[in-house]
């Protein structure tokens, strides 16, 4: 029995993408999450001989998930309508991309404006100007600026004064979708919430949070896009990144699970107080059968 084989048997699989570029723009390379199209292909093909690909909303409601997959793209790269959906196509596999609603108004996202900071070497400049910013567990700025202990709203606000300050103009095409003619519909795609601001919602008051998830929501409703994930994706999918207010709004917008990312398989349903939960993987450019052995001997089944 192959190594695919016996996880297929024992779990069901959620696979996290988010950029497919061929060659990844440089002033976004830096911690970008990437793909490319080849390998996404590779990946799926290998996958398809041992797991049945479904939506992420069934494999969600599925009471078994063993032998299940599915796909997400978090973040709503433009890249994975024009390279990525080809490899679903050639292969008639579904995806959900997850959009955050900041993007569609032309903004670029916090996320890119830090791997600026990383990329043309400034962040030494912006820690000794920064103020208000925490890094208490000795981590990189990449980490810290995420941590929830920071406020990710006053985070980028420090952020665009540095930038401001210095006067470094900031490249507004952020390469995610930033007009509703990238909401194309296909019968492979449908579309869910990641947010407004992908911020990291735990860090923000209950109103804050209500805001940041139900803008989005209504953006969904409003375009009349026709195929929409009732799963919530979470801003960097971990347990410190919500909180007990977060699942409150998610239940009480209707929302009926959300989407974790810790490198986890499991083979039922579970929920995470009281909200149904579906961990994922981000498989990135390595081995698929690698990846997918690592996280089944890490995975636990959490009631």
């Amino acid at each position: 029995m192959g190594v695919l084989t016996d996880i297929a048997q024992r779990f069901g699989v959620c696979l996290l993408y988010h950029a497919t570029f061929d060659a990844v723009p440089s002033d976004i390379s830096a911690r970008l999450d990437n793909v490319a199209p080849a390998v996404l292909h590779d990946q799926l093909t290998t996958l398809r001989r041992d797991f049945t690909f479904v939506s992420v909303d069934e494999l969600a409601e599925a009471p078994r998930r063993t032998g299940l997959a599915a796909v997400t793209f978090d973040d709503g790269y433009r890249c994975v309508i024009e390279q990525a959906l080809p490899v679903l196509a050639d292969l008639q596999i579904p995806a959900t991309i997850y959009i955050n609603g900041k993007a569609f108004n032309g903004e670029a996202g916090w996320r890119d404006k830090v791997r600026y900071l990383i990329e043309n070497d400034l962040v030494e400049a912006f820690e000794a100007e920064m103020h208000g910013i925490e890094n208490p567990r000795d981590k990189t700025f990449y980490r810290y600026s995420k941590d929830f202990c920071n406020d990710s709203r006053w985070v980028e606000t420090e952020i665009d004064r540095f930038l401001d300050r210095h006067r470094i103009e900031f490249d507004l095409d952020h390469y995610q979708f930033d007009s509703a003619d990238w909401i194309v519909e296909h019968p492979l795609l449908n579309y869910g919430n990641h947010s407004h601001s992908h911020y990291v919602l735990a860090s923000l008051t209950p109103e804050q949070q209500y805001d940041e998830i139900d803008r989005p929501r209504r953006w969904l409703t409003e375009h009349d896009v026709g195929s929409v994930s009732e799963i919530f994706s979470m801003p960097f999918g971990g347990v410190d990144d919500f909180n007990d207010a977060t699942v409150r709004i998610l239940t009480e917008l209707g929302y009926r699970g959300m989407l974790l990312t810790r490198a986890r398989l499991q083979p039922d349903a579970v929920e995470f107080m009281g909200l149904p939960v579906l961990e994922r993987i981000m498989p990135r450019s390595g081995p698929i059968a690698e990846k997918l052995t690592n996280a089944a001997e890490s995975s636990v089944i959490e009631n």
